[in-house]
C-alpha cells in the first residue's frame, strides 16, 4: 500500500501522510454511505478524517498506518 510521508514543516511541524489515490479510490467502493456512521463502522476513523483522505489532504501516520492495516484485513476478506 502507498503511503507518502511529508516532511516536517511542510504542512505541519510533525510528520505527515498522503493515502495514494488508488487505495482511496477503493476505500470510496467498500463505503456503503458517506454518513458519519458508515465511515467509523467501515473504517474506523471519522468522517472529517475521509474527508482529507479524499481530498488528498495529509493525515497523522498514526492514522494512515492504523486505516491501511484495517483495509488490507478488509480487502483480503472480501477480495476487493
Amino acid at each position: 500500500m502507498a503511503m507518502t510521508l511529508l516532511p516536517p514543516g511542510t504542512v505541519s511541524r510533525r510528520h505527515m501522510a498522503i493515502l495514494d489515490g488508488a487505495i482511496v479510490a477503493r476505500m470510496s467502493a467498500l463505503l456503503p454511505a458517506q454518513t458519519e456512521r458508515c465511515v467509523m463502522q467501515t473504517f474506523g476513523i471519522s468522517v472529517n478524517t475521509w474527508v482529507k483522505v479524499k481530498q488528498g489532504q495529509p493525515i497523522r501516520p498514526s492514522v494512515a498506518n492504523r486505516l491501511i492495516e484495517r483495509l488490507q484485513s478488509k480487502w483480503s476478506e472480501n477480495h476487493v
